[in-house]
């Protein structure tokens, strides 16, 4: 994998390239994006109700929702961090066509 070079933009190959795609997933707001009401993360209206029932799953589902979306990877592991003012979301990736494993880490505040 690999994005195209234009002008002195940052190239990205291989996991970094797929972990940003999913980190732009992850950064919008569910509904914030035009025209596509489905993308983004539910996470954002939810950083400080993890301590309601249920809120964890609801999180830990919409993660899994937006990574099966990517043909490029594949979840092996999720783990909700509560952290003081908002969570971490620590995503255990399997990235398919490179053979390897790698961890997202996504702080949301």
């Amino acid at each position: 994998f690999g994005s195209p070079v234009v002008g002195n933009t940052e190239v990205l190959f291989d996991v970094e390239l797929v972990k940003r795609g999913l980190l732009n997933h992850f950064y919008t707001r569910k509904g914030e994006r035009v025209m596509d009401a489905q993308y983004g993360f539910v996470g954002w209206d939810l950083i400080f109700e993890l301590d309601t029932p249920g809120v964890p799953e609801m999180v830990e589902s919409d993660a899994r929702r937006i990574i099966e979306m990517e043909p490029r990877v594949n979840e092996r592991s999720i783990t909700l961090e509560k952290i003081e003012y908002g969570y971490i979301l620590n995503i255990e990736l399997y990235f398919v066509n490179l053979d390897t494993v790698d961890t997202l880490s996504v702080i949301f505040t």
